[in-house]
């Protein structure tokens, strides 16, 4: 009975998420797929807390998308040297929708309910990712040639994973963005925490 309780929760959330997604895509909504998953499913999750995907489902999209620096590299050198590396656009869909109904998953009633003390906080870093895209995304655009929306994309804050789903429902063919944003990933994943480090050595917190 549990195994087929959590069959009925998965097709459930997947069903919802695919429908919420190609629902949007109509509206030609930016990341369509992606943020109508996430609404159905979050509003399914809130009213239920039944949704569910199994655990690896994030790992699964992240590869697929060429999300980590190993994949990146790997599907690189098979464009570069063989020229025969791609993915599929359908399955491209499929990740988006799937990565929204993930996210999805994540959002509980409980969340909602405690979400109110983080208004303020959610104001000040949408403010300031948002005058840093801007800036940042000129900067990209005048100095090295890029269009405003590929500027904007390279400085967005998204994940490397979600930005690199975004530009290809967005219609935008430059790989660039996706490169720059891993470099952008690795470079934070691996300076920032000794960075915070000594900071706080020096000034406490």
């Amino acid at each position: 009975m549990e195994a087929f309780d959590v069959i009925v929760r998965l097709l459930a959330t997947l069903s919802i998420g695919v429908a919420c997604g190609l629902l949007l895509k109509k509206t030609k909504f930016p990341a369509a797929y992606m943020v109508g998953a996430f609404v159905g499913v979050a509003a399914f999750n809130c009213a239920t807390g039944s949704a569910f995907l199994p655990d690896g489902t994030r790992m699964g999209i992240q590869i697929v998308a060429g999300a980590f620096v190993g994949s990146i590299i790997v599907v690189l050198i098979l464009k570069l040297g063989f020229d025969f590396a791609s993915v599929p656009k359908q399955l491209k869909k499929i990740c988006q929708l799937v990565a929204g109904c993930y996210l999805g998953t994540l959002f509980t009633f409980d969340e909602l309910l405690s979400m109110g003390y983080l208004v303020l906080p959610v104001l000040v870093i949408v403010a300031g990712y948002t005058l840093n895209c801007f800036l940042c995304g000129w900067l990209e655009s005048r100095l090295f040639g890029y269009g405003r929306r590929e500027g904007m994309l390279i400085a967005s804050p998204a994940g490397a994973s979600d930005t690199a789903l975004i530009i290809d429902d967005m219609g935008i063919a430059n790989t660039d963005i996706a490169i720059l944003q891993v470099i952008r990933a690795t470079v934070v994943m691996t300076t920032f925490p000794q960075i915070v480090n000594i900071i706080c050595f020096f000034i406490g917190g």
